[in-house]
This record gives structure tokens, sequence and C-alpha cells, in this order.
């Protein structure tokens, strides 16, 4: 089972947190797409949140958008899957909710918060190598 993370490569904090996936020990393969890309403008005609919300498709099946997306990366990463559980709980759940809603309303905002669109590999404190940037664009990959 694969896990395809489609983020919004215009909106910098979208590729921060692309970044931080890509810096995480996965248990289940993960590909970062740009929406923007090819591929993603391809599956784009397919899912109608692509572009607006982050979507995660598994296996080209089984596809989750918003809050859901979020919790399924969390639960795809070695060092998060337990929080994805957590988060997911019917006591931590509507918070959640709220939470991931004000992030997504603000990502504007927030991205211009945080500046930089990617890390520098040993300046912002991740571990170990990259896992999942065979699929982030050519420009992307560039800035890092």
């Amino acid at each position: 089972m694969g896990l395809m993370v489609l983020f919004d490569e215009g909106c910098p904090l979208c590729v921060q947190a692309a970044d931080w996936i890509a810096h995480e020990a996965p248990l289940v393969p993960i590909e970062l797409v740009a929406a923007g890309s090819d591929q993603g403008e391809a599956l784009a005609r397919q899912i109608p949140w692509i572009g607006k919300e982050l979507v995660v498709i598994r296996d080209g099946r089984d596809v989750w958008a918003g809050l859901a997306a979020f919790l399924t990366v969390l639960w795809a990463l070695a060092d998060y899957r337990e929080w994805s559980l957590r988060l997911a709980s019917p006591f931590l759940a509507p918070l959640s909710i709220r939470f991931f809603r004000a992030i997504s309303a603000n990502r504007s905002r927030l991205g211009a918060f945080f500046g930089k669109t990617a890390c520098v590999p040993g300046e912002c404190g991740h571990r170990g190598a990259p896992h999942a940037y065979r699929s982030l664009p050519e420009r992307l990959r560039a800035n890092r």
C-alpha cells in the first residue's frame, strides 16, 4: 500500500509541510506530488479538491481530503502514527477539525510568516535523509 500526497506548490506553508513529510521516516511508501504538476493536473480532472485541500490517494483507489488526509499522512509516518489515532479519537476529533480548518483558512498568512519555501538539510532539525523527494518538482528540489 502506498500513499500519494498532493499539495499546493504555490503555498509556502504547504511546501514546508511537504518538506517535513519528505524528511520523516514512513511506515508505508509516500510519494509527494505538486497539485500543479502534470501528474497533479491529470488527477485534478477526477478529484475536485486537488489544489484547494490537502489530498491523499491510496493505491489510486481511496481518496482523503482536508483533515482526513492530514491524519492519514500522520498515520503513515513512523513517529506520528499514535498521534493520528489520538487526534481522530472522539475526544480530540472536534478540536482537530477546528484546528485544521483554522490552519487551512489562514495558510497564505502562515506561509508568509514562515517565509522560505523549503528547508535546507541540516538547518531545520529534520531527522534522517529525505524519503519522498523523488516526486517533488525540479524547481522545488533546486530550492533545497
